[in-house]
């Protein structure tokens, strides 16, 4: 993944923990049981979405790791 993807996945995660925690707040707040439902709704899949988007950061800085030791590996070998 390309450092500008990575940038860019990291931007929605910071926008999905806000909107969460919106949610979440929102759903303690309010009296009609419809709009809490849907408050919690969201809330559970932002969760879910908080979850895809974390582990794909994770998968990215793994792969970005593996590669630059192995090009370490590869630089140290050749002195």
């Amino acid at each position: 993944m390309a450092p500008r993807e990575a940038f860019e996945i990291h931007e929605l995660l910071t926008h999905k923990n806000i909107a969460c925690t919106k949610s979440s707040v929102m759903a303690a707040l309010v009296k009609d049981e419809a709009l809490k439902e849907i408050l919690q709704q969201d809330f559970k899949m932002g969760q879910n979405h908080i979850r895809d988007l974390r582990n794909l950061l994770l998968k990215s800085e793994l792969t970005n790791v593996k590669t630059s030791n192995t090009q370490d590996m590869g630089g140290t070998i050749r002195h």
